[in-house]
């Protein structure tokens, strides 16, 4: 299976599975919203179309774009950003990639163990995600995804995994065996067969990601001690909130938008203030595109799905770019990440990874 097939494998299962939450649960989120669901499928098609049709920019547009949008968030995001780009170009353009992926999962072992050693970890004290503890887990989680994207090794998913299972994040889960399938598929090496002649740690692998989920639905069953919904429930149900979520966004910025969500440090921060809450609500992948822009936000897949093909070029920053849309479809569409995916299309171009 190639990337391109893999991402939509995830997409259309996302957006099936977040269709048959609400369904499932109409008493919480009301009806299917058919033209919501319309504007997701077209910039599904228009992601596709831009992968499978789209020109080509000059890979200096794609540099000059990634930087465009984080001038908006500030100038803490525009010089971490800057910052980060010149030592990914100059780790890569000296050829330590592998080196350095190999010090990245070092530190980010020794990271978590530090704090477990002082705080615990999450997934026995659940008000620790609330907390600057829960930090550590998220950054040692989304190394260990780029490394994977450098090396796709099985002991390092496997470390990606446990440490998702210690900090109760699906989000890290998903991140590190995203990016173990999506090197694979790069390399041609996501087949049947080749999986069952790996039976083994594939069992491991998929036994792990399970964990991961189950440790999570604890952190919720003992967070909501009356909570009713069981596993499978639950999983429904977050899916059928956010896609809700969106939904309402679709709604407040058709036609053409209100021009915030691509432009603010704090997206989801932003989306929950829209609800009377003050914790943040992801919003999918189709959110973002709608709220902003409205119906010319298809045209931001038609540009999602160019740089994603320009990313491929490179297997390293083509597993990466498709890690981080993969992740957007529950998340969200934030500057920072399709800055990141343009910023691994101009790397790709430039024959870098």
């Amino acid at each position: 299976m190639n990337p391109l097939k893999l991402w939509v494998t995830f997409a259309v299962a996302y957006l099936a599975l977040a269709v048959t939450g609400k369904l499932v649960y109409p008493e919480y989120f009301g009806r299917v919203e058919v033209g919501a669901l319309l504007y997701a499928i077209l910039f599904m098609g228009c992601v596709l179309y831009g992968f499978l049709r789209g020109r080509s920019l000059p890979s200096t547009m794609y540099l000059f774009l990634s930087i465009l949008l984080l001038v908006p968030l500030g100038l803490n995001y525009l010089i971490s950003g800057a910052l980060v780009m010149v030592t990914v170009y100059v780790i890569f353009r000296t050829g330590l990639e592998r080196k350095a992926a190999l010090i990245a999962v070092v530190v980010s072992i020794a990271l978590v163990s530090v704090v477990a050693l002082f705080k615990g970890f999450p997934i026995f004290k659940p008000e620790l995600r609330y907390t600057w503890v829960s930090v550590p887990y998220l950054i040692a989680g989304d190394v260990l995804a780029i490394v994977l994207s450098i090396q796709p090794s099985p002991v390092f998913l496997v470390i990606g995994l446990v440490i998702a299972t210690l900090g109760a994040s699906r989000t890290v889960a998903l991140a590190v065996f995203a990016a173990y399938l999506f090197r694979l598929s790069f390399e041609g090496k996501l087949r049947w067969e080749q999986l069952k002649d790996n039976r083994s740690t594939t069992i491991i692998i998929l036994l792990l990601i399970v964990g991961v989920f189950f440790a999570r639905y604890a952190v919720t069953i003992s967070e909501n001690p009356h909570w009713k919904l069981g596993f499978l429930g639950t999983q429904l149900y977050r899916l059928g909130s956010t896609y809700s979520v969106y939904e309402k966004l679709f709604e407040m910025g058709m036609p053409l938008g209100r021009h915030v969500l691509l432009f603010t440090p704090d997206p989801t921060g932003y989306v929950g203030k829209l609800f009377g809450k003050d914790v943040g609500y992801t919003y999918t992948i189709f959110g973002q595109p709608a709220y902003d822009f409205g119906i010319l936000g298809l045209g931001e897949g038609i540009l999602l799905g160019m740089a994603l093909k320009e990313a491929s070029s490179s297997k390293v920053f083509g597993t990466f770019s498709f890690v981080v849309a993969t992740l957007m479809l529950e998340i969200g569409i934030e500057a920072p990440f399709l800055a990141a995916i343009l910023y691994s299309s101009y790397l790709g171009r430039r024959g870098l990874g």
